[in-house]
């Protein structure tokens, strides 16, 4: 007896999915796009700007280095010379354009570099693929077209952009690092990335170096320094830190004469911390309607009532702090080094903050 068994119907061929290969390949020609479009719009918007006299400088130094003379010997720079961010554009593209042209042309073309790629990183942070592309629009329209004082300034003249692409390459890599992508190579990458940036501009000791060696040390406390990933880490911010700071002095030896500065000893300077602490309680007392800075004048009987003052009405602004704190403290000081790279962004913002106010 025949046993009959039906045919099951062949199904429809599937197209197979896009490999993440293509994908890559997809956003990074998007990138490279965009960045050629917004390198031509502000170059357009920039059009009949004739520089500032950073803009200037910063070009007779291209100049320079271009016939030869790397380490800028003979010359008087600034603290931040930007000798090994800004410069060296500068210096490769005068063989291609006029001193003028250099002036409306490097500034566009390092700020598209700087939109696109913190477009990218923050596609690169995003939690999930869902939320990639939004956070690649926000960042978009965030920092596309800033503020006009701002925006005028970065199309202006070096205005630390070299820096901030630089800190964003070691971010980079400090992200990648921690999620255990090649450790070794992304420790050198990250040293000398770290290294060359402070050499350029002190501001990258609180951009990169100093919310590094925060978090890692915090790290380091919670887990009783058994994250071997966080001693690495520190050891790299620690030693590019060390590195950028002799090498910037070896430079001054050699004849380059630079009105060294740190930008860490100033944020920790009296005036500065003072100044701080002055801003924070002057604040406070808004709060509650105070005048703070007329305490000085007020009789010594009086500041008991204003302490009274402030103790009573202060409870709610208190409250709120403890909250405030207790927020930063789970979420910018997590207990393992993967959690670590929002506390670091953070940091890098707020004590860049402090410093330029």
């Amino acid at each position: 007896m025949l046993d009959l068994q039906p045919i099951p119907l062949s199904k429809a061929p599937q197209l197979p999915p896009p490999s993440i290969t293509g994908r890559r390949w997809r956003i990074w020609l998007m990138a490279a796009l965009g960045f050629v479009a917004l390198t031509l719009l502000y170059a357009w918007l920039t059009r009949y700007r004739y520089g500032n006299a950073d803009n200037a400088s910063i070009v007779l130094e291209g100049l320079a280095m271009r016939q030869g003379n790397w380490l800028m010997r003979g010359w008087y720079l600034p603290p931040d010379s930007f000798i090994t961010s800004d410069m060296p554009l500068y210096a490769l593209g005068s063989l291609f354009f006029s001193p003028m042209q250099l002036m409306s042309i490097i500034p566009p073309l390092l700020y598209a570099a700087l939109v696109t790629g913190a477009a990218l990183f923050a596609r690169h942070l995003a939690p999930g693929p869902e939320h990639r592309w939004p956070a690649m629009i926000v960042c978009l329209a965030v920092l596309a077209v800033p503020t006009a004082s701002y925006f005028s300034f970065a199309l202006e003249g070096p205005m630390h952009v070299g820096t901030l692409i630089l800190s964003l390459l070691a971010f980079w890599c400090y992200a990648q690092f921690v999620r255990q992508h090649h450790p070794r190579a992304l420790l050198v990458v990250f040293i000398t990335i770290t290294t060359l940036a402070i050499i350029s501009d002190p501001l990258a000791e609180l951009l990169i170096a100093l919310p590094v060696i925060i978090l890692c040390i915090s790290v380091l406390w919670r887990t009783h320094r058994a994250d071997q990933q966080a001693r690495q880490m520190l050891g790299a911010a620690a030693g590019s830190w060390l590195g950028g700071f002799v090498l910037e002095r070896l430079l001054t030896l050699s004849g380059t004469y630079i009105n060294n500065d740190s930008a860490a000893i100033h944020l920790v300077g009296p005036d500065q911390v003072l100044a701080h602490v002055r801003y924070v309680v002057v604040g406070l007392g808004m709060m509650v309607h105070i005048d703070v800075t007329r305490l000085h004048d007020a009789l010594w009987w009086q500041v008991a009532g204003y302490l009274l003052s402030f103790a009573m009405s202060g409870a709610v602004g208190v409250a709120c702090c403890w909250a405030i704190g207790r927020w930063v403290w789970r979420n910018l000081f997590p207990a393992e080094l993967p959690g670590t790279l929002v506390g670091v962004l953070g940091f890098s913002a707020v004590i860049v903050f402090l410093r330029d106010h």
